[in-house]
């Protein structure tokens, strides 16, 4: 009998029915529920389907006492339920700074004093 391998590199933690995640893609701000999150990626529920590729960045926290992370990535799967649609991000990119102009203004100052 065979077994399908599993392919993901990393642990993956499903996360409880209250976890939200702040996303912008498209132009467009959106507070999500968040499915499952691991080290190279996210499964969240969207309104509307988006397409293979699409940028994302956003915001999401695990645990509240710590600090929110800030993830850049792409979507890669997009599987709809009912009227909702399960997206799988892979992430790029994630840190625990949000880094802005503001921030980067910043550290010039501090750096050249």
């Amino acid at each position: 009998m065979s077994t399908l391998k599993e392919k993901r590199k990393f642990n993956r933690w499903h996360v409880g029915p209250d976890k939200k995640a702040r996303l912008i893609f498209s132009g467009l701000k959106q507070e999500v529920k968040v499915l499952d999150v691991s080290a190279g990626g996210m499964k969240v529920i969207l309104n509307k389907a988006l397409d293979l590729g699409t940028l994302i960045e956003g915001e999401f926290r695990i645990i509240h006492s710590l600090g929110p992370f800030f993830i850049r990535g792409k979507v890669v799967r997009v599987t709809q339920k009912d009227a909702s649609f399960e997206t799988a991000i892979h992430f790029d990119s994630v840190r625990t700074l949000e880094l802005t102009v503001d921030f980067f203004n910043q550290l010039t100052d501090i750096l050249n004093h």
